[in-house]
C-alpha cells in the first residue's frame, strides 16, 4: 500500500526564513524539505486528516499558497486542499472518513489539473464499459462532460496515486517530476 500525506508552503527567497519560522511554531515536531519553490512538510501516517485551520493561517501569514496532498492507493482515498492568501480555493476528498469510493467533499473552484485526473477520456471509458444500464452510462457521460464532482457520488472514480501525479505535475511539486 502506498500512503502519501504532506503539505506544501509555496516559498521564495524573500519569504523562506519566515516560512520556516511559521512552520516550525505551527508544527514543532515536523521536519521541513526545501526544493526550489515549495517548503515540503510530511505529516506522516497518523494524521490524515488535514490541519485546515493551522494552514489557512499559514497561507495568509506567508502570503502564500498552501497545498495539501494526501493519498493511499490501496482504497484510493485521496484528498487535495488549496490555499491562497488564506482563502480555500479547492477541497477535494474522497473515500478518506465516511465511505470508501466515494467523494465526501468537493469545495471550490475546480482546478485545471481535474480533467487529466478525473475526467480523461480513457478512464471515462472504461467507467462507462463496467455500467450495466443505459442511465449509469448516460450520467458518466454527464459529469465527464461537465466535469462535476459532488458529495455521495462514486463517479468520477479515482486513482489516488494517478490524482496526486497530476497535481504535483501541474504545481511541480517536490517528488513529483
Amino acid at each position: 500500500m502506498g500512503t502519501w500525506n504532506q503539505f506544501y508552503l509555496r516559498t521564495t527567497e524573500a519569504n523562506l526564513d519566515a516560512a520556516d519560522a511559521a512552520v516550525r511554531k505551527a508544527f514543532p515536531n515536523l521536519e521541513i524539505k526545501h526544493h526550489e519553490n515549495w517548503a515540503a512538510v510530511d505529516l506522516g501516517f497518523d494524521e490524515f486528516e488535514a490541519p485546515e485551520q493551522k494552514l489557512a493561517t499559514l497561507s495568509v501569514q506567508l502570503k502564500t499558497d498552501a497545498i495539501v496532498l494526501a493519498f493511499q492507493s490501496a482504497v484510493d482515498a485521496f484528498q487535495f486542499y488549496h490555499w491562497k492568501n488564506g482563502d480555500l480555493l479547492r477541497r477535494l476528498i474522497h473515500g478518506c472518513f465516511a465511505e470508501e469510493r466515494t467523494w465526501e467533499k468537493a469545495d471550490g473552484v475546480a482546478e485545471p489539473w481535474e480533467v487529466e485526473a478525473f475526467f480523461n477520456p480513457k478512464n471515462v471509458e472504461l467507467a462507462i464499459d463496467c455500467c450495466d444500464s443505459e442511465a449509469e452510462k448516460n450520467k458518466i457521460r454527464q459529469a465527464a462532460q461537465e466535469h462535476l464532482i459532488e458529495p455521495g457520488q462514486t463517479i468520477p472514480w479515482v486513482d489516488a496515486k494517478g490524482a496526486a501525479w497530476a497535481v504535483g505535475k501541474f504545481y511541480k511539486l517536490p517528488d513529483f517530476s
